[in-house]
């Protein structure tokens, strides 16, 4: 349209038409507008809500993780713990296995002690064997000989009285000069020896200077010495020797053991036991080995003071004790004297030595 054209004049009701039109237009944008920023709104909410929802499960995986590190935490110091406890294990294992072998080698040192001792009882029995085979015999060829002097007595009683009488009119010549048989540590161990006053006479053991101090090469040495006789205090010695025994095995062993000295020595022992053992025959006692029975109605002092007088002045005699009275009473007349520990380690050493 220019200037100097003409236009239709616009009637009233149509630009209220217009305006109306325009505002239900802007009231529809309006509308959606609001709609947008409600929806706007909602999704801040629930983005909002999403955001603390996250939050919350990060702090919970916050606390989960630290509590997996704690969990973490103490299962590192259960296993410190676990590996101390199974390095003390494998200790205590070692010391246990170490223990064991120990009994084992004593167990097995006793085995070979016992089948030892076993082997001497059955030499011991074949040894008493042989001499009843050889007593049978002889009291045979006894028996046969009586028979013989019988049958000779029968015919010829009158040649018997002759024969008689000249032994005993006879005399025996004996050759001043001939030696007495040689004593063995049988002869020591059977003989009795006559009640008597002190020995006066006898002489005491004089020891080397060299063993002063050693009671080890003491003991050997007066074991050694010729026709020595030990005269033991036997409950003493076995009760040190093997505690652990009863009373009758101990003094079984101790005999045993000193059966071995007087055969490979020559030492002749003299054994008195005390207490519930009414006799010998409770236990094995060799023929080299002698075995007395106390009970106990004399002190022990007075006892072996007794013994060493009955023995003849020229036989040295070691008495074992360690009684103190004892060792003065037998001091006084002149026998050395050994502890149970001196000849028990004699016995032990000789013991461990291979036999012939």
């Amino acid at each position: 349209m220019t200037m100097g054209d003409s236009f239709d004049p616009v009637e009233p009701t149509e630009v209220t038409e217009i305006v109306e039109e325009e505002l239900g237009e802007i009231r529809v944008l309006v509308d959606r507008l609001a709609e947008l920023r409600r929806h706007d709104r909602d999704s801040s909410h629930d983005l909002q809500a999403e955001r603390n929802q996250a939050l919350a499960r990060v702090a919970e995986m916050d606390s989960e993780r630290a509590d997996l590190e704690r969990a973490n935490d103490e299962l590192g110091s259960k296993l410190v713990e676990a590996d101390e406890a199974r390095a003390e294990m494998e200790v205590h294992l070692a010391n246990l296995s170490g223990r064991l072998q120990t009994v084992a080698d004593e167990l097995r040192a006793e085995q070979e002690a016992a089948a030892s001792n076993l082997e001497l009882t059955q030499v011991r029995l074949g040894s008493t064997r042989s001499a009843l085979d050889e007593a049978h015999q002889s009291v045979a060829e006894e028996l046969d000989l009586v028979e013989q002097v019988v049958a000779v007595s029968a015919e010829s009683v009158a040649s018997m009285d002759s024969a008689i009488g000249a032994v005993l009119n006879s005399t025996v010549d004996v050759d001043p000069q001939e030696s007495p048989p040689a004593r063995t540590a049988a002869t020591y161990a059977n003989a009795i020896p006559p009640e008597s006053e002190p020995v006066v006479g006898r002489t005491a053991i004089r020891l080397p200077p060299q063993l002063e101090g050693d009671d080890y090469g003491t003991a050997r040495y007066l074991v050694s010495i010729p026709d020595v006789v030990l005269l033991i205090d036997g409950d003493a010695v076995s009760s040190t020797g093997w505690p652990g025994l009863s009373e009758k095995q101990r003094r079984g062993v101790l005999v045993t053991y000193l059966n071995r000295l007087t055969a490979e020595v020559g030492t002749a022992a003299d054994v008195v036991f005390f207490g519930s053992v009414t006799h010998a025959d409770d236990f094995d006692v060799p023929k080299t080995v002698r075995v007395r029975i106390s009970d106990e109605t004399m002190a022990l002092s007075l006892l072996l003071a007794d013994i060493v007088d009955g023995y003849p002045e020229e036989w040295p005699i070691v008495v074992v004790t360690d009684d103190a009275e004892v060792e003065r009473a037998v001091g006084a007349r002149a026998a050395s004297r050994m502890s149970s520990l001196q000849l028990l380690d004699v016995l032990q050493d000789l013991y461990e030595q291979p036999s012939d």
